[in-house]
């Protein structure tokens, strides 16, 4: 019988912490975990005129801290840089990039920080603020824990979803606001390898 996404998740939480405490010792220092392009993907899902097309970026970071390997006390912190969209097709990505959609001349990176993380069926839940295209709105994630095969406390896996409403951003104005045209709602992937920031690195 395989394990329950819950018993799973739990395992993977569990494993997480006691490598965690083991290599912190008596005095539970915070632990950081950085991951970048190079790392993984970040993707995105929207629909237009009823059919659906993906795209990536190619430029982003990601940073989640805990203390005492314990994920739901923990914060992450993202940053993604605009002008590196990919969707395959050189003319929509200058569109993206452009004043109708992320304004790249004017905000270049998009940020998401957490606020807030807790433990759910299968994984953890994210609650956070997303800084795009001028504007800052409460935006939540989930996503999965996993040790990273044969690199003990050194690395683990993250993967997770969500769903972004880009109007809240003002992405997608003038003849691209229309919803039947182009669909509110956007859905963002991710998979990442994140590392353990050595001692002493920079932040």
């Amino acid at each position: 019988m395989r394990p329950s996404r819950t018993t799973a998740a739990t395992a993977a939480t569990a494993w997480i912490a006691a490598a965690l405490l083991a290599a912190a010792g008596p005095v539970l220092a915070e632990t950081c975990y950085r991951a970048s392009e190079g790392d993984g993907s970040l993707t995105f899902t929207f629909v237009v005129e009823g059919e659906s097309y993906e795209g990536s970026f190619e430029r982003f970071s990601v940073e989640y801290c805990m203390r005492g390997g314990r994920p739901g006390e923990g914060r992450i912190r993202t940053e993604v840089r605009l002008a590196s969209v990919d969707t395959g097709n050189r003319d929509r990505d200058e569109t993206l990039e452009g004043p109708e959609f992320f304004g790249v001349d004017a905000h270049p990176a998009s940020t998401w920080r957490s606020t807030a993380i807790e433990a759910v069926e299968g994984g953890w839940r994210a609650q956070g603020r997303l800084a795009l295209n001028g504007c800052e709105r409460d935006q939540g994630i989930e996503f999965e824990l996993e040790p990273a095969p044969g690199e003990g406390v050194d690395a683990m896996r993250m993967h997770g979803h969500g769903t972004v409403r880009r109007k809240a951003f003002d992405v997608g104005t003038g003849d691209f606001a229309d919803e039947a045209f182009i669909r509110d709602r956007v859905g963002v992937r991710f998979d990442l390898r994140l590392r353990r920031r050595a001692d002493g690195e920079a932040g």
